[in-house]
């Protein structure tokens, strides 16, 4: 029962609040072409370069030439965007510092990184940058001519801004994540999902995380289609999605596999207790009063296997062997 994942490495980095290696380099990119128009606007508007204004320019360009040019990922691209934009406002700030202030030219390159970070799903991130560049907007004022306008006009810009652009990109990725990791059924994760999170548990990990992986599958629903009709049998899809939910702790991750089958992980839940949580599924569901048996296989990692696709085998091999013996015994 394998299955191909395409985008799944997108998918995790969406939700996961992370960006994909190719977004990456755009914003590497990115910054070096503002790198670079700032050193070109100098040369232009300035008549007398300080020496501190050099050395400020210099070090964005050397800063936003290691992040483009550096084959790997960075690893301060792969944190989250926060990081990143802190040192483009403070980078931002020293040249300003030394190119007049308030009155700088380059003052407008504070809405980059506000902007970057809007576009990342986590507003308490962009608070936190937007009151970081509105301190160094008032540092710059307080160590050089305070315009109370120009600082005001630029604040507001600031917070007007991050505010429309997280707004926008917010809402929108409410809508895909929904419909990405949500089965419009029973509201449990997807099938992708499922298997993008054991992607992360499995390869995304410093150490091996223990956890359990079950797998469950309702026998005898195809009857229970053919005699009752399709709706009743959603409804009884929904009932059954209910109780597993119920039946496991609210930070265990449970999937709607395909069809009428069921899939689950525990993570820290070793082979005692997963097999206490699979009795109690099976009770829960069978006092549902729609099904005689329900086969269930479970299979622990890293133990009985280290890599996804085993270890989906393996909990799969023992519901159908499970399936078999309530058939038999009939």
């Amino acid at each position: 029962m394998k299955t191909i994942l395409n985008g799944k490495t997108a998918l995790s980095s969406a939700i996961n609040n992370k960006r994909t290696y190719k977004q990456q380099r755009i914003l590497a990119f990115s910054r070096l072409i503002v790198a670079c128009l700032g050193v070109v606007l100098s040369l232009l508007l300035i008549d007398r370069l300080e020496k501190g204004l050099i050395i400020s320019l210099a070090l964005v360009v050397c800063y936003t030439s290691v992040l483009f040019f550096s084959k790997a990922p960075n690893s301060l691209s792969t944190r989250p965007a926060i990081f990143a934009a802190i040192i483009d406002t403070i980078l931002i700030f020293m040249v300003c510092y030394y190119s007049g202030g308030l009155n700088s030219p380059f003052l407008l390159a504070f809405l980059f990184p506000v902007v970057v970070c809007a576009t990342s799903p986590s507003f308490p991130e962009l608070l936190l940058l937007i009151a970081i560049s509105t301190l160094a907007l008032l540092l710059l004022g307080i160590t050089g001519g305070f315009d109370i306008s120009t600082f005001l006009c630029m604040a507001i810009t600031l917070v007007a801004s991050g505010t429309l652009i997280y707004i926008l990109v917010y809402n929108e990725f409410q809508i895909l994540s929904s419909y990405v990791i949500r089965d419009g059924l029973t509201g449990l994760y997807t099938h992708q999902y499922f298997y993008d999170q054991l992607n992360v548990l499995v390869n995304n990990t410093p150490q091996p995380t223990m956890f359990s992986l079950i797998m469950i599958d309702l026998d005898d629903f195809k009857r229970l289609n053919d005699e009752h009709g399709h709706l009743e049998g959603d409804r009884v899809l929904k009932q059954v999605a209910d109780t597993i939910k119920n039946s496991v702790r609210e930070s265990d991750i449970v999937a709607r596999y395909g069809g009428d089958e069921f899939g689950i992980i525990l993570p820290g839940v070793g082979y005692e207790l997963c097999s206490t949580v699979v009795e109690r599924l099976r009770s829960s569901i069978i006092a549902l009063g729609h099904f005689n048996h329900v086969s269930i296989g479970s299979a622990l990692y890293p133990d009985e296997a280290d890599e996804i696709y085993q270890l989906v085998d393996l909990a799969d091999i023992r519901m159908y062997e499970e399936k078999k013996e309530s058939r038999c015994s009939l």
